[in-house]
């Protein structure tokens, strides 16, 4: 049976603006951030499966970024995961918390497994398959600029000068600027072995087999061709 701590209005960064007393102020000021480990302490004690924080986290949808990177660092220290709805004090709209740079720069867990409640699989990290597509898709583009609407220029920049490169493109010192020193170094001495995309997944037991590969920076390629025992393996 799944377990949840259900908690709301942590209200993290509070003014306390009616205390005219500083030093009372920083007092409770301070205790909202404490209530978040004891929060994690009776998850661990209960052990519970996640921390739900139902709206409300911070007190108004623009704390400081100490308040932020204090509560992330809290947070942190939990053994499971914490789910977070914004509530009417820090709410989701334009402008608030939940879109500020320095929040998304935290990197988010997308191998984080949350199944047993949401019945979704988790959804991994794909930046190897949406580095292929794009290493496919920029051998034929002249400006990054129609992909960094959806994706940082900086994510963008390398692939389109690593695609252009490695098909030899045209204009190869255009390319090569987008690259530092080094990274245009290691990319012309790297070495690459890749089977062709457009190889077929199946063959056909009289088919005759045939593969293709791209390769760079290979002088001779050794090719060992093995047969399977299907009594062995089926």
């Amino acid at each position: 049976m799944f377990r949840f701590l259900h908690t709301a209005d942590w209200q993290v960064g509070k003014p306390y603006r009616h205390i005219q007393d500083e030093t009372k102020r920083a007092v409770l000021q301070r205790e909202r951030l404490a209530v978040i480990h004891r929060i994690a302490a009776l998850a661990k004690e209960h052990q519970v499966d996640a921390v739900l924080v139902a709206g409300d986290l911070f007190d108004s949808p623009t704390p400081t970024s100490g308040v932020l990177l204090e509560v992330l660092e809290a947070i942190g220290t939990m053994d499971v995961p914490v789910l977070v709805i914004p509530g009417n004090h820090d709410h989701g709209g334009a402008g608030s918390v939940w879109h500020r740079d320095d929040l998304r720069r935290h990197r988010v867990n997308l191998g984080q497994d949350f199944a047993a409640f949401t019945r979704c699989p988790p959804v991994r990290d794909d930046t190897a398959l949406v580095r292929d597509y794009l290493l496919h898709f920029l051998v034929d583009e002249d400006d990054v600029e129609p992909w960094t609407e959806w994706l940082r220029d900086t994510f963008v920049n390398p692939l389109m000068a690593e695609a252009k490169i490695v098909s030899g493109a045209p204009d190869p010192e255009r390319w090569a600027s987008m690259l530092t020193p080094s990274a245009y170094q290691a990319l012309k001495d790297r070495v690459d072995i890749d089977l062709a995309v457009t190889n077929p997944q199946k063959f056909a037991v009289d088919d005759k087999v045939k593969l293709l590969a791209d390769v760079k920076n290979v002088d001779k390629l050794l090719i060992k061709v093995y047969e399977v025992n299907a009594f062995n393996v089926y």
